[in-house]
């Protein structure tokens, strides 16, 4: 018996909810990040504030595609 499928069922191709969850923190890690640097208001922190936004942004996106990715192939199964 799979427990997984059944405590977090979801139709067959469509993105789990982790998914959307890790692009809502992509966007808001850029966003606070970016609003962090500006705060601050030198030039250093605008620019490190950017390079971390950056990078959150990208590291949660990576992980959310690759839920998406693996929910796809446990579809096919």
């Amino acid at each position: 018996m799979d427990m997984i499928s059944e405590r977090f069922a979801r139709a067959p191709g469509q993105v789990p909810r982790a998914t959307v969850a890790c692009y809502a923190a992509a966007v808001l890690t850029a966003a606070v990040a970016i609003a962090n640097g500006l705060f601050h208001g030198n030039g250093r922190s605008v620019a490190l504030g950017l390079l971390i936004g950056a990078v959150g942004a990208v590291a949660w996106t990576a992980l959310g595609t690759g839920l998406a990715l693996l929910a796809q192939i446990a579809d096919r199964g």
